[in-house]
């Protein structure tokens, strides 16, 4: 099939721009990823794209464990220092939102991998499929 893009129908036109597109945006996301992993210390979480796009939405950062408690007196009315027991719980909960971030960077990449993957895949498709739908 070898012939000018000037030549072929609409229907054949806008099926190579949509194969085009897919391509573009797998690129893109693939070249996301590696960047990600070349620029950034830890993996971003959802910043858009191919983790808003296949799955991601989202994620929480280390900024959403850092919330300072008060506690306050018996009257309600004045601060007063955490307990060793209100310490811990603290601490715990702290502990488990961070694990929870941890998980969220491996979960944007993850989805990021895959969006790429699968987006670079439809547009090859398309473009090896284009010789059986659209034969001369």
């Amino acid at each position: 099939m070898n012939t000018k893009f000037s030549e072929l129908s609409l229907g054949a036109a806008v099926y190579i721009i949509v194969a085009m597109v897919a391509l573009a945006i797998g690129f893109y996301g693939i070249f996301k990823v590696v960047a990600n992993y070349m620029i950034f210390e830890k993996y971003p979480v959802s910043s858009g794209g191919m983790s808003m796009m296949f799955g991601g939405g989202y994620y929480q950062t280390e900024a959403d464990c850092m919330y300072v408690r008060t506690y306050y007196d018996d009257k309600g009315i004045g601060m007063r220092s955490p307990s060793n027991y209100e310490s811990s719980i603290e601490q715990q909960e702290k502990d488990r939102c961070l694990s929870q971030v941890v998980e969220s960077r491996k979960m944007a990449q993850i989805n990021d991998i895959i969006g790429s993957l699968i987006t670079l895949s439809i547009g090859a498709g398309l473009f090896y499929a284009r010789e059986y739908i659209f034969k001369d």
